[in-house]
């Protein structure tokens, strides 16, 4: 969670006062959010850090990753 977080959350309008999950570069631009605009930028952000990374392992490692979906 987001503690010591070095800027203040304030989504919902102070509703929620804390940063929780994966914290993704420019997570400042969502600090005054709606919780459901930092729910779907958590759930893309997160999405596309995981297939950038399979794509990288399977170039690196000549191995196939397989997505349950």
């Amino acid at each position: 969670m987001s503690n010591n977080l070095p800027d203040v959350v304030n989504i919902e309008n102070g509703k929620n006062k804390r940063w929780c999950f994966f914290i993704p570069k420019g997570w400042r631009n969502y600090c005054n959010a709606k919780i459901e605009e930092v729910c779907a930028f958590q759930y893309k952000t997160m999405n596309e850090a995981i297939l950038d990374a399979k794509k990288k392992f399977q170039k690196n490692n000549g191995m196939k990753l397989v997505m349950n979906r």
